[in-house]
């Protein structure tokens, strides 16, 4: 996964390397926050004895961690600068309160990652114009007259809809659906470049029949991603879609929204859900395209928090090496999102921290991993329904 925000527009190419921090059993480390706002912090960390090596990275308030990740973003600007292959940023979101420290923990130990005085140089401003569009069938007709400009972000919905019925889904559904042509004439007019883009990110891409069509349109575009083109579904109805056509137009990254490892709890989480179609699914595409990456996005709830574990055995079993967990959040003034059980399914205080703890512990030189708490996730949905919307 590359880095998400295009630094080079205000990030000095020629990055130096900050003085090695020693810390225990020879690891040397190195890094800087580049940026720290509100409720987000930017930057990147590596050990320099172990360049493989993906560290994790937390948000600390008053010692104690509020969120965390694993800094494995791609920032071309530090493979430039002789930072191994240039994996090792972070962009680590938080809630909106003064007083953070950003630090990278190794073997129960943490080590303050010093602020970036160029970091002292930017603003929020700064960093909210690196444009991240979402079009949905909601917003294009406002959306597809914009002027040509670079977009960092592009997050498309082509249709409205989903085959499934979460219980914790806040989202509006519809049966509209954006004109083919309509979107073709939107890139090649409207979009000069795009660093990434996402299809499919409140509804569900494969439930379209011109998936494809979408993909390659995409990639005969201006609009063809110069960093990561995802796919982001539940899975179910995948093998509707040709594979090859959506991975020889470039498609390098599938995002497959799975909960557990488990059929029943998944049904109850994810009416609709059949893990058994969902994994045949799973290993035949990887059968046929195994130069995309997959991985395994898991919405975190009572439900499944002491789950997690077998899930990562799971997608370990099925070739998948990369990980998010989401913390539930609950909106109780949606709507639509099933209040009957939300309640009983948000996480007790710690729950989410000890679980990302237990992951580390015993898959953390198995995998990469990212891990967002549901204040991070709740702001996530609420800009998510504006863009839709706007």
């Amino acid at each position: 996964m590359h880095f998400p925000w295009n630094l080079r527009k205000w990030h000095n190419h020629a990055l130096a390397v900050g003085t090695p921090i020693q810390g225990k059993m020879g690891i040397v480390l190195n890094g800087f926050v580049d940026y720290v706002g509100p409720n987000q912090a930017l930057g990147w960390v590596w050990d320099s004895a172990a360049p493989d090596r993906r560290l994790n990275v937390v948000a600390l308030k008053n010692t104690k961690i509020v969120s965390a990740m694993v800094a494995n973003l791609y920032r071309p600007d530090l493979q430039q600068a002789g930072i191994g292959d240039g994996h090792y940023a972070f962009d680590l979101r938080f809630p909106s309160d003064a007083g953070y420290e950003i630090a990278v923990e190794i073997q129960d130990g943490q080590y303050k990652i010093p602020l970036n005085t160029d970091a002292l140089n930017v603003s929020q401003a700064q960093v909210e114009d690196l444009i991240d569009i979402g079009l949905s069938p909601r917003n294009f007709q406002s959306k597809k007259n914009i002027l040509p400009r670079a977009i960092d972000i592009i997050r498309l919905d082509p249709n409205d809809n989903c085959n499934l019925r979460c219980v914790y889904c806040h989202n509006f559904r519809s049966e509209k659906l954006i004109d083919l042509s309509e979107f073709r004439e939107f890139l090649n007019i409207g979009v000069d470049s795009v660093g990434t883009f996402q299809i499919g990110c409140g509804m569900e891409p494969t439930l379209d029949s011109r998936l494809c069509d979408f993909v390659e349109v995409i990639a005969e575009s201006k609009a063809r991603p110069s960093k990561d083109f995802i796919l982001q579904t539940n899975g179910l109805l995948l093998h509707r879609h040709d594979y090859q056509r959506l991975a020889g137009a470039g498609i390098n990254l599938v995002s497959i929204s799975i909960d557990v490892a488990e059929p029943e709890t998944q049904k109850a989480l994810r009416g609709g859900m059949s893990l058994e179609k969902l994994l045949r699914n799973v290993k035949d595409f990887r059968a046929h395209c195994p130069g995309v990456s997959v991985e395994f996005i898991a919405t975190v709830t009572t439900a499944n928090a002491e789950k997690a574990e077998s899930l990562v055995t799971l997608g370990l079993k099925y070739g998948i090496s990369r990980f998010t967990f989401r913390e539930v959040f609950y909106f109780p003034k949606n709507p639509i999102v099933d209040h009957s059980r939300m309640p009983d399914l948000v996480l007790a205080a710690g729950q989410f921290e000890a679980m990302r703890k237990r992951i580390l512990r015993q898959f953390g030189k198995k995998a990469e991993f990212i891990f967002a708490d549901s204040n991070t996730l709740l702001r996530s949905w609420r800009n998510m329904e504006q863009k839709r919307s706007q």
